[in-house]
């Protein structure tokens, strides 16, 4: 079905078209939020993914996920070769395609078999629901990609845009997920959202006295829940400077901690000082991997 929009970008809402038209603006609709730069990569991009899928299992690496589309629609399709499925997920921008990229792809949250171990022995010793706190859930992607690659785990998104969260449930709906819609913090704070420009998957917040957005704190996340914590994700666009501040004695309780830092977007602000600070009095492994630190 022709979307008002792309019939009003073409024509007006009252102009008769041909089929022609109707699928050129179908089309239209459909690649929204793309650029033809970004469209011509995938079309060269896509079939490099396929190769080195193959070549990985041919040399015995057994790579679980391929994003099988090519991204210029909003809806991708995702082979699990260990489940042997079909996923399907919405990106309705280019930006929100690079990050199921980098997810699922790259694989930037994957969680090395020794690393596990290394935390099932010293740290989790419990069958019980394993807590997982996505903090900058963004659109679901890390969430879903957590709830395949986690046995038996219970997911709290934490996401201060509507837009972000609106998607990220229908991307993780019929899995273990709990969704709040606000941002994560060391105290409750008056806080707003700010656009920089640089897609949805940039959205930050900050302080003001005109805050709008609800905030969290990782106590108060904790207490709604009866799960064991064992993963906390972040990735809060310069907002881990408030959240490590204080109030930090939670750190201990998750045996893995996944974060990404962002000095190198905020110059001269030094938005990593507190995490650092904090994580620097423990006895922690400390590992930086594609944008990510891994702490265990």
């Amino acid at each position: 079905m022709l979307t008002s929009s792309a019939r009003n970008t073409l024509w007006g809402s009252n102009t008769p078209i041909t089929i022609f038209q109707e699928i050129g603006a179908y089309c239209i609709d459909m690649i929204t939020g793309r650029n033809l730069l970004g469209v011509l990569k995938q079309f060269v991009q896509t079939p490099l993914r396929y190769i080195v899928f193959v070549i990985r299992f041919i040399n015995g690496e057994k790579p679980r996920f391929l994003v099988l589309s090519f991204g210029i629609s909003k809806n991708q399709l995702i082979l699990d070769a260990k489940a042997f499925r079909i996923i399907k997920v919405l990106t309705p921008s280019i930006q929100d395609f690079r990050v199921l990229l980098q997810i699922f792809y790259l694989e930037h949250y994957r969680i090395d078999q020794e690393w596990m171990t290394n935390v099932e022995t010293l740290k989790f010793k419990s069958n019980g629901t394993r807590l997982i706190l996505d903090c900058g859930g963004n659109v679901g992607l890390a969430a879903l990609y957590f709830c395949l690659t986690i046995p038996n785990s219970e997911v709290i998104l934490i996401e201060p845009s509507a837009r972000n969260m609106l998607i990220a449930r229908e991307n993780t709906k019929n899995l273990n997920c709990r969704y709040l819609t606000g941002a994560i913090a060391s105290t409750k704070s008056d806080l707003v959202m700010i656009d920089p420009g640089l897609g949805p998957d940039a959205f930050r917040v900050t302080h003001s006295p005109k805050g709008n957005i609800e905030t969290f704190t990782v106590k108060q996340v904790l207490a709604s829940s009866t799960s064991m914590p064992f993963l906390i994700k972040i990735d809060i666009e310069g907002f881990e400077s408030n959240l490590f501040e204080k109030n930090t004695k939670w750190i201990d309780s998750f045996p893995f901690l996944v974060i990404e830092l962002h000095d190198w977007m905020l110059l001269n602000q030094y938005s990593s000082q507190n995490f650092l600070s904090q994580i620097s009095k423990r006895k922690r492994n400390f590992i930086f991997r594609n944008e990510n630190i891994f702490s265990f």
